[in-house]
């Protein structure tokens, strides 16, 4: 039986010492490593969620970055500022420029096509204040009288007699007006005497000196 010596200080310390293996050594705690990489993991994803969060906030008033335009240097015989065209561009304006209307033609108006027809020139407005001068070419005493009274209960107030001195014509009542500006009052008057025949002859009012001339048939 092995004999038992009294404790000593090489026993104590034997006893405190923790033996773990030959050749192992002893485990340290990963604690602090695993709280780390959380850390980590946390800072990025918050980085990420700021990070969207300011580029979405700045996306709807972000301005269109501007296209940098590369000057060319001008060739001999190009003007500095001409722009060239692109194959589009030019393509286009080459068929523009060669095309032509189906209709253009040789500038000549398409003979099918009816011409438009002028609008009648309306008479000038009737004025009563014209004179008139009632010629008697029937050869009844007081005809020209009776036709002058017509038209002054009509409200013409310069009308004159006198016989008609011309022979068989015209051969049915005519009124004679010298120009334009009496056009109006002469078909008035014819429509109060009952006239169908309104003619613009200068010779004949010339020749009576009075700008509205009716042969009274």
């Amino acid at each position: 039986m092995a004999q038992k010596y009294p404790e000593d200080e090489f026993d104590r310390l034997a006893a405190k010492r923790k033996t773990v293996g030959a050749h192992r050594r002893p485990h340290k705690s990963r604690t602090w490593l695993w709280t780390l990489l959380g850390v980590l993991f946390v800072a990025v994803l918050v980085g990420l969620l700021i990070g969207n969060a300011m580029s979405g906030d700045r996306a709807p008033n972000a301005e269109p970055s501007a296209t940098t335009q590369v000057s060319q240097e001008p060739t001999d015989g190009q003007a500095p500022d001409a722009e060239q065209p692109t194959d589009g561009e030019g393509a286009a304006g080459s068929e523009g420029a060669d095309s032509t209307p189906p209709d253009a033609g040789d500038g000549q108006p398409d003979p099918n096509t009816p011409p438009e027809e002028e609008p009648a020139e309306e008479p000038a407005a009737p004025d009563k204040s014209h004179q008139i001068l009632v010629l008697n070419g029937r050869g009844v005493a007081g005809f020209a009288a009776e036709n002058q009274a017509i038209l002054e209960g009509d409200g013409y107030g310069n009308v004159h007699v006198a016989d008609y001195r011309g022979g068989a014509e015209p051969a049915q009542s005519t009124i004679y007006y010298s120009d334009d500006a009496y056009a109006g009052t002469a078909q008035a008057a014819a429509a109060v005497l009952g006239v169908d025949a309104v003619q613009l002859d200068a010779e004949v009012t010339a020749a009576y000196g009075a700008p509205i001339v009716a042969v009274m048939r």
